[in-house]
């Protein structure tokens, strides 16, 4: 049962990714981005942990994964904005790259390893890698 997921999830890291290459080039404003992002970053950790934490029809692994990588995604997205400040602040940088890997370990974990997910969440995750890198 899937209560707590929308179809439009899957555009937000592709809409970050290409507003965070045209915003510099034309001329759009930073705010716009750190907006947006902070909207993005709203809705996957404090919203989307509620709404999954509110389905009954999840199990308790489930629901812990889903909490762990909308906090992840979050907190890519919050790194992004730093960094789209800052880009010459290494710390971040790598910060960032952890992240992603952390993203890309999910992801082969939910391909190889879990069928009971529907696999949103692997979507999910290489979208984040390959958009906010």
């Amino acid at each position: 049962m899937k209560i707590y997921k929308t179809k439009y999830e899957y555009f937000f890291p592709i809409l970050l990714g290409i507003l965070w290459f045209f915003t510099p080039r034309l001329n759009i404003s930073g705010q716009f981005y750190c907006l947006l992002a902070i909207i993005f970053a709203f809705y996957f950790f404090p919203v989307r942990v509620i709404l999954t934490g509110k389905n009954k029809a999840l199990s308790t692994k489930h629901k812990i994964f889903d909490t762990i990588l909308s906090c992840l995604f979050a907190l890519l997205i919050n790194l992004s904005i730093v960094l789209f400040y800052l880009p010459e602040f290494q710390l971040i940088r790598y910060t960032a790259g952890i992240i992603r890997i952390l993203l890309l370990i999910a992801f082969f974990y939910f391909a190889i390893f879990a069928e009971e997910y529907d696999g949103e969440n692997s979507i999910l995750c290489i979208l984040f890698v390959f958009f906010t890198s």
